[in-house]
């Protein structure tokens, strides 16, 4: 079996024509890179506030580092939002207007269907993702992050982007109602990032919750830590966690975000390299299931091959 075109296909230019077109779309980007904005108004208010009366002990640095953080991981939620509600409808919208059968009765081979539906979404979100990088550049103003200090960041939001968009066009494929679909990929993200999360919390200090912070310094304790579970190379808060830069040099996670023998292998890796590594694999792995799931009966594409190949003879 041949792999799909990484160029864009027939499907995703159609897809992208009807996301762009009208008004809703520059009507969802506003409102994204205007809910970062608040946070970013809001943050620098209140620490401004707080720095007012506190005798200025607070660097600029520090503040940066902080807005930075505060930013990515409300980023991160925004993605787990919006990404289930931009490709849960893929397949599911196109059984629920009855134009799906028309797609798989084309001469596009499945595979390119999938894959077109999976870059439409992708891309969407790409654009938002990038329309947030102003936002971030105030950082900038204040120092203490640099460009090395975004880049994992944003590996961590395109790769989380494209693994939720391949549970979602998964999960799109396996029922025929929008509502459920959306439903389903809204509470699988919800439980990507929230649900392993408090997980790892719990089998990092079982019974201790009360002693470990979700901002701040999560995951560490007064005492050394013992190594974060498995589980946490799937999570993606717990990726971007160990790819942001913490007020006292390093990363958030501290220790705990290096990964010792990866894979089974001699390596040593920061944590959101191995969860971008794994979860590249993963959504491979999605890619096909799909496929799988709505590629026609085998007798419908050999009626369907003889068919054009009786055309061609007259």
């Amino acid at each position: 079996m041949s792999l799909p075109r990484i160029l864009p296909t027939a499907i995703m230019a159609k897809d992208l024509r009807l996301r762009m077109r009208g008004w809703r779309w520059a009507g969802v980007a506003t409102l994204y890179v205007a809910i970062l904005g608040a946070i970013a108004v809001a943050f620098l208010l209140q620490k401004y506030s707080i720095t007012a009366g506190d005798s200025g002990t607070s660097t600029p640095a520090l503040a940066g580092i902080r807005l930075f953080q505060t930013l990515a991981i409300f980023q991160l939620f925004l993605i787990a939002f919006v990404t289930p509600a931009t490709v849960a409808g893929a397949i599911s919208g196109e059984r629920q207007h009855r134009t799906w059968d028309l797609l798989l009765a084309s001469r596009a081979p499945t595979r390119d269907i999938i894959w077109g539906k999976l870059l439409a979404g992708v891309a969407f979100n790409l654009v938002l993702i990038g329309a947030s990088l102003p936002v971030f550049s105030l950082v900038f103003l204040f120092g203490g992050v640099g460009l090395p200090d975004l880049v994992p960041a944003f590996v961590v939001f395109v790769m989380t982007v494209l693994f939720l968009g391949t549970i979602s066009l998964c999960v799109s494929a396996l029922t025929a109602r929008l509502s459920v679909s959306f439903m389903v990929s809204m509470l699988i993200a919800l439980l990507l990032i929230v649900g392993l999360s408090l997980l790892a919390l719990d089998l990092q200090a079982p019974g201790q919750l009360g002693v470990l912070t979700l901002g701040g310094l999560p995951f560490q304790t007064i005492n050394q830590p013992s190594p974060l579970t498995p589980l946490a190379q799937l999570d993606p808060l717990v990726a971007l966690l160990s790819a942001l830069p913490a007020e006292s040099g390093g990363t958030l996670l501290g220790g705990l975000g290096s990964v010792n023998h990866a894979f089974g292998l001699p390596w040593r890796l920061p944590l959101w390299e191995a969860y971008t590594a794994l979860v590249g694999v993963l959504s491979l792995v999605l890619i096909m299931v799909t496929t799988g799931l709505v590629r026609p009966p085998a007798r419908f594409r050999f009626r369907g091959a003889r068919r054009a190949s009786m055309r061609g003879q007259f």
